[in-house]
């Protein structure tokens, strides 16, 4: 009799471990996603502007943090509870957790931020002080000088060949080079369905951005031109830099639907909100050149542990 009470115990407590170790590994929603599956990683805190939940295609989301264009299955199990998250963070302009399947922009899951990374995100919402830029950068004062200015930044150890993210830290090292060349630049934002060709390969963005600057014609003429080395080998129009950004032969979808011009100090900025966000050390900057380097063409993009 003893022993069989003893069994009963013991069948007891296995039935309560597996209840428990069910709870714990079986159900997403209570569960990290690392626990869940290995193969999802977070990609980091990024604040959504724009979710495009329509019929044509999967649904898109575009982060300020990230030029990518993401993907969201609304049909998964959990999916709408993300998707309501997301909403509400473009509603409050802050940004959320945002896991990713391994080696894809396939979002998984999408979490509140913690209050490190709120914290963080509202300190790049603080303009430099001193000083702002002119509304018009300086002008550069001839077609030799700029091609001498693209010459430096064509050469600079920038990830230009690594297309599939990081535009905007690209585009905030330059302008640091510009700046010690005794210029000044404004940034071009494009936003929409961006799908664009480096010459290898196609790439899908929610935004790009690039330097603008201002220079002065043989004929005396004051004229704009955007740098941008991971499309172009030479100064271009905004006209010729926008129809790259909507290239058709990559993505028959393409379009933009709006563009933004900015100084030359604003890091990120979404296509309608008022409080741009700022790189004022360069730390950011530094880290996602350092991340991508050595990376090319248009493979997923490694997890960036960037401020």
């Amino acid at each position: 009799m003893k022993k069989i009470f003893i069994g009963l115990i013991a069948v007891a407590a296995f039935a309560v471990m597996s209840v428990v170790s069910c709870k714990k590994d079986g159900h997403p929603e209570t569960a990290t996603p690392q626990a869940v599956n290995s193969d999802i990683v977070m990609a980091g805190n990024f604040t959504p502007f724009t979710l495009n939940t329509g019929n044509a295609g999967p649904s898109t989301v575009g982060f300020v943090q990230s030029a990518r264009l993401y993907e969201i299955d609304l049909s998964r199990i959990g999916a709408n509870v993300d998707a309501d998250l997301l909403r509400k963070a473009i509603q409050d302009e802050i940004p959320v957790e945002v896991y990713l399947y391994r080696n894809t922009n396939k979002i998984a899951q999408v979490k509140p931020a913690g209050e490190p990374a709120l914290a963080a995100y509202r300190k790049m919402q603080q303009a430099p002080a001193g000083p702002q830029p002119e509304a018009e950068p300086p002008v550069i004062p001839s077609q030799a000088a700029l091609n001498s200015l693209w010459s430096q930044l064509a050469s600079a150890p920038i990830p230009f060949s690594f297309a599939t993210d990081g535009c905007y830290a690209r585009a905030h090292k330059m302008r640091q080079i510009i700046l010690n060349a005794g210029y000044d630049c404004n940034k071009y934002f494009a936003y929409g369905y961006l799908a664009a060709s480096t010459g290898s390969c196609c790439v899908l963005w929610s935004y790009h951005v690039a330097p603008l600057v201002r220079f002065k014609t043989t004929s005396g003429a004051i004229e704009y031109r955007i740098l941008d080395p991971s499309l172009f080998s030479g100064p271009v129009t905004q006209t010729q830099w926008l129809n790259a950004c909507k290239n058709t032969g990559c993505s028959s979808s393409a379009y933009v639907s709006s563009t933004r011009t900015m100084p030359g100090n604003v890091y990120y900025v979404s296509a309608t909100s008022n409080t741009p966000l700022y790189d004022n050390n360069y730390a950011s900057t530094n880290c996602v050149i350092a991340t991508y380097s050595g990376y090319s063409g248009c493979g997923p993009a490694p997890v960036l542990n960037c401020p």
